[in-house]
């Protein structure tokens, strides 16, 4: 009978036993976050070349040797800046631009070479013409286009 009351004590609960300080506490437990969410604005920017067009118009085959490196020096040292130094600090040449501003050629390889569709395109400029198109998805550029002659979005001059 002894051997009972020891068997059913240790499956039975007890009340008269007091739990020690901080037992009943329970901690709020809360996510960690390995990092805290940054904005893309401080991040340094990335290129996906997937989705670039090979053919005319606007096509990468028709660069010249000196063209392409001439990107990729430039594109290099973009690479270096985050994208508040490129879109904010040198929007000028540097910006997103309205589908629906480009050029009607544009607009249609765009349908072509990008397929969810996209409102805006962004424009980074090398030189006073020359001009390499993509889509900005967070950090990342999907190039698309070069454009050597500034014909995707034409500009007009003022006073002319």
């Amino acid at each position: 009978m002894a051997n009972d009351k020891r068997a059913r004590a240790k499956h039975e609960p007890s009340f008269n036993k007091i739990p020690r300080a901080g037992a009943l506490e329970q901690p709020e437990k809360l996510p960690k976050l390995a990092a805290e969410p940054r904005s893309i604005m401080d991040m340094q920017p990335a290129w996906r070349l997937s989705n670039m067009r090979m053919k005319s118009p606007f096509g990468w085959a028709a660069i010249t040797r000196g063209d392409m490196q001439q990107v990729i020096e430039h594109f290099k040292a973009l690479e270096s800046m985050t994208w508040s130094s490129i879109l904010v600090e040198a929007k000028k040449h540097n910006h997103h631009c309205d589908v629906g501003g480009m050029c009607k050629e544009a607009q249609k390889c765009l349908e072509d070479d990008w397929q969810g569709g996209a409102d805006e395109v962004l424009t980074i400029r090398l030189t006073n013409k020359k001009r390499v198109w993509g889509v900005l998805e967070g950090p990342l550029v999907y190039l698309l286009w070069w454009d050597p002659e500034h014909s995707v979005y034409p500009s007009l001059k003022k006073h002319t």
